[in-house]
């Protein structure tokens, strides 16, 4: 069985783009819309990476995710260190700087991609993390 990758955002056309490009790449992809339907997917789909918009319904939104699948509680306690990436154009639609390197003690997340996503390092992620998971 392929990695598992789950990407969750609001952006139809930014959901299939990244589908199209991970799938090219024989990734096994699903994908959610809003919180509830990610929360859903993590314990259908078992991801082993989350590719997460940071503003799915609210500015925070994805943040809140992030945080209840690190959280540990319950019913995400297997999912604690599944790796997530942070997509977003936070940076340039709020002026909000976010970086795991500078803000990696409220950060659940292990790093952040800029929309719009180039391809190439859409697949380097990717890669990075099924070669670390396979190790």
């Amino acid at each position: 069985m392929s990695f598992r990758i789950l990407i969750i955002d609001d952006d139809a056309d930014v959901v299939e783009t990244m589908k199209t490009v991970l799938k090219s790449s024989n990734y096994t992809i699903e994908s959610a819309y809003n919180s509830k339907e990610g929360l859903e997917k993590v314990i259908s789909f078992d991801p082993q990476l989350i590719l997460l918009d940071v503003m799915i319904s609210t500015p925070t939104d994805g943040f809140s995710l992030s945080y209840t699948l690190r959280s540990g509680e319950n019913e995400y306690r297997k999912w604690l260190k599944t790796p997530i990436v942070m997509i977003s154009s936070i940076n340039q639609e709020l002026k909000m700087n976010y970086s795991t390197k500078t803000d990696s003690e409220f950060m659940a997340v292990d790093e952040f991609i800029e929309k719009p996503i180039n391809p190439e390092k859409l697949l380097e992620l990717a890669k990075k993390y099924s070669n670390a998971q396979a190790r």
